[in-house]
């Protein structure tokens, strides 16, 4: 689990890195909120045990970060950020009451949206700040995550989560394929990896 947790850091890193370079946010903002709420919930309120909990710490504080990111680029209106974080909170709260105490279905689906709208933003030319990194690191800790999830936590043995993991390589896959015509593999150069041309 801690390599598919350092993997996230990189993503993030990454996401945090073409923000400044390109000066947007390159994070949907629904994911931004949905992660925050997230991994605020299992930093303070549920918290996670060690050592997950300081990649939660970690994680909150990237998150932050691409937040305020958002917030000075003026990329989304404030009241609707704000009701995004209060009803991503609410979501998450409502599956950890339904037994969703480690927050890993929540977790999932919120990464399945999160690769759906990169593939979206692709597909409405606004590709700038996305990279294959970004794709390749996040496809890794999730593919990393999700085997170990099947393989060491029975409760997690189940088709929904076979599915939505499934699910979630697939347009991982297909937001790589989408960024990978902008590597020349002919000239290849390591940091065109990190921010696209």
């Amino acid at each position: 689990m801690l390599v598919n947790a350092f993997c996230w850091v990189i993503t993030y890193l990454l996401i945090i890195k073409a923000n400044f370079s390109y000066k947007k946010c390159v994070m949907p903002t629904f994911s931004l909120a949905t992660n925050i709420s997230w991994e605020a919930i299992f930093s303070f309120v549920y918290p996670h045990r060690v050592p997950q909990i300081y990649f939660d710490y970690i994680w909150l504080a990237l998150d932050i970060v691409i937040f305020m990111q958002l917030l000075f680029f003026k990329q989304t209106n404030k009241v609707n950020l704000f009701l995004l974080l209060f009803f991503s909170f609410i979501f998450i709260i409502f599956g950890i009451r339904s037994g969703d105490k480690w927050g890993i279905y929540s977790a999932l689906i919120t990464n399945l949206i999160m690769s759906a709208l990169f593939i979206l933003e692709i597909l409405k030319n606004r590709s700038e700040g996305h990279s294959l990194a970004i794709g390749l690191s996040k496809m890794l800790g999730t593919a990393i995550g999700c085997i170990a999830i099947i393989f060491y936590i029975p409760q997690m043995q189940n088709l929904f989560t076979i599915v939505i993991f499934i699910a979630i390589l697939i347009f991982d896959f297909i937001y790589c394929m989408m960024l990978a015509k902008y590597v020349r593999i002919s000239n290849f150069c390591f940091p065109q990896l990190f921010i696209k041309n």
